[in-house]
């Protein structure tokens, strides 16, 4: 397993956790969000308020059927409770929000990627998946939570189909609390090409905003780049980057087609 090195570490991905790791690296961080479970969300979404909110939900319409629908003229006799049914229904919920995609998480993705990427990322969808209720060719927004529902209990699951991705214009990126995934491509110069970058980003020269065009590189960095080569000199080679804190094997793996030590 490689090294990666990281400005912050938040331990957590509950609500609290996964939005301070996201809002971290919005401002330009390296974050690792370190979670002992599959799924984020932490014990509000997995165990607490949302499994908790399901069983209520249930609770009261059995009280309804119960002792409510004679007001209505409604006669029900018979009713009972099936504790297996409405636990299992709770269950359903929560991988609702949770299980619509096979290897759910936070992960960095290049600016201008769509909602299809972002489930690519994460595995792809599972085969209970329902993505005809979400907009696939969607262009993501920075920090954006992406669920994928279920399908209803009375439908009959499906294998994953595969959704043709439209064309994506891959542009400047940015940071992610987590690495690339490893099924996931890293950006390529004909990627930067497409985008309007017709050469690679000398970074023994450029500035600061220059070098914050390439993927998984924030204002953060780029200034650490800057001021790496001011105290160390110019790199020697692109390999040389990896000693800037901040940037590990993921990350220069994402840049190294894009830039260039000069002629």
């Amino acid at each position: 397993m490689s090294a990666e090195r990281f400005d912050v570490a938040i331990l957590g991905g509950g609500p609290g956790g996964y939005v301070a790791a996201i809002r971290a690296a919005q401002l330009g961080m390296q974050v690792a969000c370190v979670e002992k479970d599959r799924t984020l969300g932490g014990t509000c979404l997995n165990v607490g308020c949302i499994p908790s909110k399901a069983l209520l939900d249930s609770s009261e319409l059995y009280r309804h059927a119960q002792r409510g629908l004679g007001a209505h003229g409604i006669k029900a006799a018979g009713v009972a409770l099936d504790l297996a049914a409405m636990m299992a229904r709770k269950d359903r919920v929560v991988r609702g929000l949770t299980g619509g995609v096979a290897q759910p998480g936070v992960y960095a993705l290049p600016r201008g990627s769509i909602w299809q990427d972002a489930v690519n990322a994460a595995g792809g969808p599972t085969a209970l998946a329902d993505l005809n209720h979400i907009n696939l060719a969607q262009v993501i927004v920075d920090g954006d939570q992406i669920v994928v529902p279920e399908l209803i209990p009375t439908a009959t699951p499906r294998p994953p189909t595969s959704t043709p991705t439209p064309t994506v214009t891959v542009g400047p990126g940015t940071p992610s609390p987590t690495p690339l995934p490893t099924n996931t491509p890293a950006p390529t110069s004909s990627d930067a090409t497409s985008a309007g970058t017709t050469s690679k980003i000398n970074i023994n020269t450029a500035a600061a905003a220059e070098l914050e065009a390439l993927p998984r590189i924030g204002p953060a960095i780029a200034q650490r780049i800057v001021d790496y080569r001011t105290e160390h000199g110019l790199f020697q080679e692109i390999e040389d980057l990896m000693n800037v804190n901040g940037i590990g094997p993921a990350t220069f793996t994402a840049i190294q087609d894009l830039i260039t030590v000069g002629p």
